[in-house]
């Protein structure tokens, strides 16, 4: 009689969890639903060889600068991430932001994330928004791969390059420890994505990240919601997949010396690869990416890998000042 009690008892307990798990996917897909009609894309959709991708433009029509942002690895959107900056800089310049297909407010894809690949994509996805060069190109991270493979295949479209504590071929094992940091948190990023839990503690703090600054409270929901449906998606993971092949790719190639650099880098990556007892330190893989334009400069930064996030004021001044404005 007391064996069936309990029996009856675990059923129960366990018909009101699969309940209580029951509502919470539905309220979730339900206001999944709403949030794609409330947060409207900001720029416009074009189509690419691979999928569609977002493209936002402020364009100034009597400034000499287009700005064109492309984020690190991960899936998060450009139009939001650098905000800090775009800001500011629309004031006197044009300003761009590309979402890589996989990425923030852009299509999925099964195309091989080749960097050749990404490069055209990015390319058309300009070409389709109608905007003309030649660039500026912003990019933090991995999106280091991207400028260069774009540098490479179309120089005359670049006017300069601005790396913020960019990846570098020559460094991959620093790579590769960002690598298995962004797998270990595609389980908990999924598990919080498909059950909503993600709208409780923005994915910043969860994933250890400094938040994203300059967003209104309405910008943080969209851009959790356009974050949330892309983080580590399965076209960044087929990215992940790519990166021996990318950087041996890029790895004979060097920037021309026509086209000025900018490298802001963070002296706390530089302590971790010597920490970790890379074979190069950060500094010195980038400096050896350094072409010889008199306009070229590295400056160090006091802060994390996420230079844009944590210290956008000083990166701003250092933009602004490579630009003589």
């Amino acid at each position: 009689m007391k064996k069936n009690k309990i029996v009856r008892n675990l059923l129960i307990s366990a018909a009101t969890l699969v309940a209580i798990v029951a509502l919470l996917l539905t309220a979730n897909a339900i206001y999944t639903a709403y949030e794609a009609h409330k947060y409207v894309k900001p720029g416009k959709m074009v189509e690419t060889e691979n999928g569609m991708m977002h493209v936002y433009a402020n364009i100034k029509e009597d400034s000499e600068i287009t700005y064109v942002f492309l984020t690190g690895l991960g899936g998060h959107s450009s139009y939001f991430e650098f905000k800090a900056l775009r800001e500011p800089l629309s004031e006197n310049a044009s300003v761009v932001t590309v979402d890589y297909l996989g990425y923030g407010m852009s299509e999925n894809t099964t195309a091989e994330r080749s960097i050749a690949n990404i490069a055209s994509e990015i390319n058309t996805a300009l070409v389709q928004a109608d905007i003309s060069g030649p660039y500026s190109f912003v990019v933090h991270s991995i999106g280091g791969y991207s400028a260069m493979a774009f540098t490479m295949a179309y120089p005359e479209k670049v006017a300069d390059l601005i790396f913020i504590d960019s990846s570098v071929p020559e460094l991959i094992e620093y790579t590769e420890v960002e690598l298995l940091w962004i797998l270990d948190q595609k389980r908990k990023t999924d598990f919080r994505r498909f059950t909503g839990l993600d709208r409780f503690d923005p994915p910043a703090p969860f994933l250890g990240l400094p938040p994203i600054p300059g967003l209104t409270p309405e910008e943080q929901r969209a851009a959790a919601f356009h974050n949330r449906k892309m983080a580590i998606s399965s076209t960044v993971i087929n990215e992940i997949n790519h990166t021996h092949e990318n950087s041996e790719y890029l790895a004979g190639m060097q920037i021309p010396d026509s086209i000025p650099v900018l490298m802001l880098l963070s002296q706390i990556t530089d302590d971790l690869s010597v920490e970790l007892g890379f074979p190069k330190t950060w500094r010195e893989s980038h400096e050896q990416r350094m072409n010889n334009n008199p306009k070229s400069e590295l400056i160090m930064f006091d802060a994390g890998h996420m230079l844009h996030r944590e210290t956008p004021e000083e990166v701003l001044e250092a933009i602004k000042v490579f630009h003589k404005y």
